[in-house]
C-alpha cells in the first residue's frame, strides 16, 4: 500500500520532541526557581537542608534581585534575593571591615556580586553583617537563623550583653 500521510502516533512523538527541545532551549531553567518558599526567616535552614558533599554557595547578584545556589560548584537553583537590597557587607569581627566580592560571569556577562556566602559540609560559614535598605542582617554561624536588627548599635549592644553573660557563666 502507498503511504501518503503521517500516522497519529508519529505526529504525537514529533510534538513531544519539539516541546521538550523548546523547554530546554528557552526555559532558562525556570523550573528550578523556588523563590516563593525561601524567605530570610527560613533561609539558613533551607540552605543547610540542601544535599551537598563539600560546600554550598549562595551568590546574590546586585543588578538582578536574585541569588544563585551552587551545590558542590554546580548550579542548583535561582531564588529571589531574601535580603531585599544589599547595600554593604562587613565581616563580623573586631575590625568590621567592608567585604568586596569578585564579579561573576553569568551567560557571557559579568555580574556584580553583592553577597558571596559559603557554607561547608560541617555547617560552618563566614560571619557577615549585611546592611540593607531596611535593616541590618547578621549571618552568625553560631545562630540557628539569620538575625535582623534596626541598626548597628542595637546589634552591638546585644552582642556585648551576650559576651558578658558568657563571661559571668565562667
Amino acid at each position: 500500500m502507498n503511504k501518503k500521510a503521517f500516522t497519529l502516533t508519529e505526529l504525537i512523538i514529533v510534538i513531544i520532541l519539539v516541546s521538550v527541545i523548546y523547554l530546554l532551549a528557552f526555559s532558562n531553567f525556570s523550573f528550578f526557581n523556588t523563590s516563593s518558599k525561601v524567605k530570610l526567616e527560613n533561609l539558613k535552614s533551607y540552605l543547610k537542608n540542601q544535599k551537598f558533599e563539600n560546600n554550598l554557595k549562595l551568590i546574590c547578584l546586585q543588578r538582578e534581585n536574585e541569588c544563585l545556589i551552587l551545590l558542590d560548584n554546580e548550579y542548583s537553583e535561582k531564588i529571589k534575593n531574601p535580603f531585599n537590597k544589599i547595600r554593604t557587607v562587613y565581616n563580623d569581627d573586631k575590625d568590621r571591615k567592608r567585604v568586596y566580592f569578585d564579579d561573576l560571569k553569568v551567560n557571557d556577562m559579568y555580574e556584580r556580586v553583592s553577597l558571596f556566602f559559603y557554607l561547608n559540609n560541617k555547617g560552618q560559614h563566614s560571619n557577615y553583617i549585611i546592611e540593607t535598605n531596611n535593616n541590618l542582617v547578621v549571618l552568625d554561624s553560631l545562630e540557628e537563623t539569620f538575625k535582623t536588627y534596626d541598626n548597628l548599635s542595637k546589634y552591638l549592644q546585644e552582642k556585648e550583653k551576650n559576651i558578658i553573660e558568657v563571661k559571668d557563666a565562667f
